[in-house]
């Protein structure tokens, strides 16, 4: 068998995104969309499983899309929300998707309520994690900015239980052996073959987890600046690294966040509990990705660069992790170590009663 020919059999055999006529996506072989079939071992981490932990090692992925019991069921949803849900489902199936949540902007229903909406992001709205993610995607932007603290509770619900991103191509570990048996004997040429099928995959990729990353950003701008809320968006963050993403932007977005929360909290246990959340993501093994390839002169053969996402880029988590030490022990020191100048106000040490 040629490279060529073991290339187009790994991408779509072991993937997921193969070219269909007209620009569409074609589905996998078990209907489910963009979803990926990769090595459970690489996946990411159960998230029903305590927020406050991140495996070592990424466990095997557990994709809801959906809370398994709503705070608020949707009841019977109108007529015309069904179909409107039904043409997302087929607007997504046509592979030419929207580059802004601007459906119900541009097709607004009476029907279509605020605790309408937060009830159907609770719900599973797609065949695929893909689809579902870009429906609600859609849906979130009928959401005002300002909810009210029970809507909060359900939208937080919904931020946990967001659909997974698909895992990016040359991450998984099955993955990999095949990629480093593609390019150990051909020549340049053929290596450049495999490479380029690769990347044009990983551009599939991202490309499907624009809809993903925009709703879970957005449920995350609707959400106040709480424990609850650092707690998700860790496991957010955390979600959206092991499947391969560039989390470096989002990632110190993120931790401003989470910042901006330590800056106001007089809460010690509060603070003390996502000091240790941060200490622990920081120390957490993420999975590695192939992108590119370069001959390797003491083995005398073409291999895979590996590259781990960035969740520390410009040192955005130790930042974070000295200005709450910081305010924990009052240490000025702590803070001087990451440049920062203006100090929040230290929190007293718990007394026993």
């Amino acid at each position: 068998m040629s490279v060529g020919n073991v290339a187009c059999a790994l991408f779509m055999s072991v993937t997921l995104l193969v070219p269909a006529g007209g620009g569409a996506w074609a589905w996998a072989a078990d209907g489910d969309g963009l979803a990926t079939t990769p090595d459970p071992a690489s996946e990411p981490a159960d998230p029903t499983t305590k927020p406050t932990v991140f495996p070592k090692k990424p466990g095997r992925a557990v994709r809801p899309g959906a809370t398994k019991r709503p705070l608020r069921a949707a009841g019977k949803v109108p007529a015309a929300i069904s179909e409107a849900i039904q043409e997302l489902c087929r607007e997504f199936q046509t592979g030419k998707l929207r580059t802004s949540p601007d459906y119900f902007q541009n097709s607004p229903s009476a029907e279509m309520t605020t605790d309408l909406a937060v009830a159907l992001l609770n719900r599973r709205l797609g065949s695929s994690d893909a689809m579902d993610g870009y429906i609600k995607w859609q849906l979130v932007a009928v959401l005002p900015k300002e909810l009210s603290a029970g809507m909060q509770t359900e939208l937080l619900a919904a931020y946990r239980a967001a659909p997974m991103p698909p895992l990016r191509p040359g991450l998984s570990a099955d993955q990999k052996r095949i990629l480093d048996r593609m390019i150990r004997k051909p020549d340049r040429k053929s290596a450049d073959v495999v490479a380029e099928q690769l990347a044009n995959e990983v551009a599939r990729v991202q490309a499907a987890n624009v809809p993903l990353s925009s709703y879970r950003d957005a449920l995350l701008e609707r959400l106040p600046e709480n424990i609850d809320t650092v707690q998700a968006s860790l496991l957010d963050l955390y979600q959206r690294a092991s499947a391969g993403m560039d989390v470096g932007d989002k990632s110190g977005q993120i931790l401003d966040r989470v910042r901006r929360w330590a800056e106001n909290c007089d809460q010690r246990p509060q603070l003390e509990k996502a000091l240790s959340m941060l200490k622990e993501f920081r120390n957490v093994s993420l999975p590695s990705y192939y992108q590119d390839y370069g001959w390797n002169q003491d083995n005398a053969r073409f291999e895979w660069t590996a590259i781990k996402p960035d969740v520390n880029r410009d040192r955005a988590l130790d930042k974070t992790i000295a200005r709450i030490d910081s305010r924990l022990s009052g240490n000025q020191q702590t803070l001087d170590m990451v440049n920062e100048q203006k100090v929040a106000e230290p929190i007293a040490p718990r007394t026993r009663e």
